[in-house]
This record gives C-alpha cells, structure tokens and sequence, in this order.
C-alpha cells in the first residue's frame, strides 16, 4: 500500500512539474495592436474555441495586462504559441494588404496625411478628414451612428477613436447631437423634455396607457408622457387640456341655472345666495 501511495505521488509531483504555468503577452512592439481582440472574437470571451482546440487546458486571459496564461505541458505550449503565431501571421498580412490597398484617405482620395487608423477596423484616414466626417454629422443632424466610411467596412466609431480625435468641447457637441439624431429618428417614440434648453430625454406612452409621469433629472420637471405637457395626476389628459383651455368652465357649468348664483359686482368673484 505505502509503495503504490508513493508511485502516486512521484506520479502527481511529475505532472505538476511537467505542467507548468505559461503566459503569453498579446501586446508588444512586433505584436498587431488589437492581437487580444481578434483572439477573443475568433475563440469567444472564455475562449471556448481554444480550449476546443487545445485539450485539457484551463485559459485566463488578463485584458488589463493583455496575458494569457495557462498550466499546460511544454507540447501543449508550443501548440498554443503556434495557434498566436498563425493568428499574428494572418494579421500581419491583412495589415500589409490594407496599407498597400489604402495609400489613399477613403475621404479625400488622396494620399494620407496625419494618418489615424480607427480602432475597430484599423481602415487608415487623414486625421483631418476623419473630424470634417464627425463635424458634419454634428452640424447636420445625420450621418448618424458614425461608421467607417471605407467601401464594405461599415465599422462603428469607438469612444477612444472620438477622444483622440476631438476636444471635450467638440466631445459633448457630438453626444448632444446624437441624441438629437436619435430623438428625430425614433418615430415619436422618444421625446426632449419640453423644458427649454433641457437636455433629457423620455420615453412617450403608448396611446392605450394610461398617464405616465417623467420626472426629469436635470431640471425636475414633471411630465405627463402622454400630452408633454406638465403632470396632472388627478385628470385625465383630455380634462386637463379642457382646464388648461378655460380653468373656471367647470364652475360655469356649476352656475348655470342657479338663481341664487352671482357674480359679484365689484370684485368678480362667484358669490351663492344662501339666506334672506
């Protein structure tokens, strides 16, 4: 028995030797600057097609340092590195065929001044082109969401790509008038709040719902998301417009008929007669 346990145990204390734990470093000067995100979109978030693919390893990846690591023996290692190195490879020629394809700015069609490559596709434009793409968006209310302009791409702008591009100034331009763009585009499903100059935004009620209440954050208005007009909890939409419209016809409607019911004639008020 003491024999066996101790067969056993060289047996487990080998594999744990042969099995140690290995990183690769997915960022690094003769790394492609996004290797981590092609990893992850071609294997999935928990890299369960490399783990298809490589047997018996359990994979961390660390996004903030850009590491993947793993216990595996040396064979499985070489597999792995071999796997990065083809995905780096196919990489590499993708970005060589771009550059040779895209000497020109896909705006100005003329050869690339101060490039900027966008983050998504890594489609390569003059840095002035690229912010004349986003102003004219801003100023015209379309060109909404932004996207890579280069034929087939169709990629979207990252926040890092609008960052590096702009100013906080041009920065909050952008967000106002996107949500602008996305108000007009929602089909009346959306709405400003009416307050003037109030940038929020709320969701109108379906027309078979009964009032609904925003409460702005920004300047604290109430709105009935019904009419958009101010809150009016105990009327109906239609009551309230009536209201809105002649606030004493209810108390003429109350007077009609009533003898006993005056004006009085010299400060207008609705007196009752009620004795003598």
């Amino acid at each position: 028995g003491i024999a066996v346990a101790e067969k056993k145990l060289v047996e487990s204390l080998l594999a744990l030797h042969r099995e140690k734990e290995c990183e690769i470093h997915l960022r690094g000067a003769e790394m492609p600057h996004n290797l981590m995100k092609e990893i992850v979109r071609l294997f999935g978030p928990d890299l369960h097609g490399l783990k298809q693919k490589v047997a018996g390893v359990d994979f961390k990846l660390n996004v903030r340092r850009h590491i993947l690591s793993f216990s595996g023996s040396k064979e499985q290692k070489h597999q792995i590195e071999n796997i990065i190195a083809g995905i780096v490879q196919d990489m590499s020629g993708r970005q060589v065929r771009m550059h040779n394809d895209e000497a020109t700015c896909p705006i100005c069609l003329s050869e690339v001044e101060d490039g900027f490559k966008l983050e998504a596709c890594g489609h390569e434009f003059c840095r002035l082109c690229l912010i004349d793409q986003i102003e004219a968006a801003i100023h015209s209310r379309d060109g909404f969401p932004l996207c890579c302009i280069d034929e087939g791409c169709k990629m979207p702008f990252f926040l890092v790509d609008l960052r590096s591009l702009l100013s906080s100034e041009q920065l909050d331009e952008l967000f106002r008038a996107s949500v602008g763009a996305f108000v007009a585009s929602s089909g009346g499903k959306y709405r400003f709040c009416p307050t003037p100059d109030c940038p929020s935004v709320y969701k109108v009620a379906d027309p078979e719902s009964p009032v609904g209440l925003f409460i702005c954050g920004a300047c604290s208005a109430e709105i009935c998301t019904k009419c958009h007009i101010e809150s009016h909890p105990f009327m109906t939409c239609e009551q309230y417009k009536e209201f809105k419209e002649d606030p004493d016809r209810s108390l003429k409607e109350w007077k009609r008929g009533k003898e006993h019911v005056k004006n009085c004639l010299a400060c207008g008020y609705t007196i009752e007669k009620v004795d003598g």
